[in-house]
């Protein structure tokens, strides 16, 4: 069993996508916050995320549950996701 799963995020609001490694034993809430604090290093002037933001599946636009843990969701790396 692995441990992370690498993403590309899609960060809708600058225009760009992100690749990073998120572990399994994370919840989604403590993903997004993990993506977030990324994100917003790298994209400060950019990107202001507030508590409504949260990660969506890109290729369905599924709103992702932030009570379930990464790995639960058997995501392959290479998942895209977004982040809005």
């Amino acid at each position: 069993m692995k441990n992370k799963t690498l993403f590309s995020i899609r960060l809708s609001a600058v225009d760009k996508s992100f690749e990073m490694w998120i572990p399994d034993e994370l919840s989604i809430a403590e993903a997004t916050q993990l993506a977030v604090g990324i994100l917003q290093e790298q994209e400060s002037r950019q990107f202001k995320a507030d508590r409504t933001t949260t990660l969506y599946l890109k290729e369905n636009g599924a709103e992702l549950d932030v009570n379930k843990l990464v790995g639960e969701y058997g995501f392959v790396d290479g998942t895209q996701l977004v982040l809005i």
